[in-house]
């Protein structure tokens, strides 16, 4: 009979090993990292609802039709997300995600703040583009950035 060899080993058995003898940050470091990671998804949801609210009120300021008002609530903002989204991905692999996920935090809130200033129709749809691009840097690092903060047992209570 041969031994078995940690490389033939059971890979689950392997990743426990691993994460025992990872050293973790305190938990309260991790919650408080949950904590920004939330707000940040909060206003940006909080965003795109008081946009939804406003939508008469820039739809008469702005004069535009059906058409114009759906496209700067939908599409302008998605569109800019889903480009913007796999950059920033490769960002979160290359720097450190604190700044990069910091980085998009203080995009969405000083264009959102532009937002409100805008003069033209083009100005309006520009800083929807860029708070849908700002936004986009909160999907790939929040998770793993997460992974790293806490224990693998605690991961669904973090995640949930």
């Amino acid at each position: 009979m041969t031994a078995v060899t940690p490389l033939t080993a059971d890979p689950d058995a392997r990743k426990a090993d691993a994460a025992a003898e990872m050293t973790w940050p305190s938990e309260r470091a991790g919650f408080y990292a949950l904590f920004v990671i939330i707000l940040a998804t909060f206003l940006s949801f909080f965003d795109m609802t008081v946009f939804g609210m406003l939508a008469e009120r820039i739809k008469t300021s702005f004069q535009l039709g059906d058409a114009a008002l759906g496209f700067v609530l939908g599409p302008a903002t998605v569109l800019a997300y889903v480009f913007i989204g796999i950059p920033l991905a490769r960002l979160v692999d290359i720097y450190p995600r604190k700044y990069v996920l910091s980085a998009g935090i203080a995009i969405i809130g000083s264009i959102t703040a532009l937002g409100g200033l805008a003069q033209t129709f083009g100005q309006f749809v520009a800083t929807r583009l860029f708070v849908g691009a700002g936004g986009a840097a909160h999907g790939p690092g929040s998770y793993s950035m997460l992974a790293d903060f806490f224990r693998p047992m605690r991961i669904p209570l973090v995640f949930a």
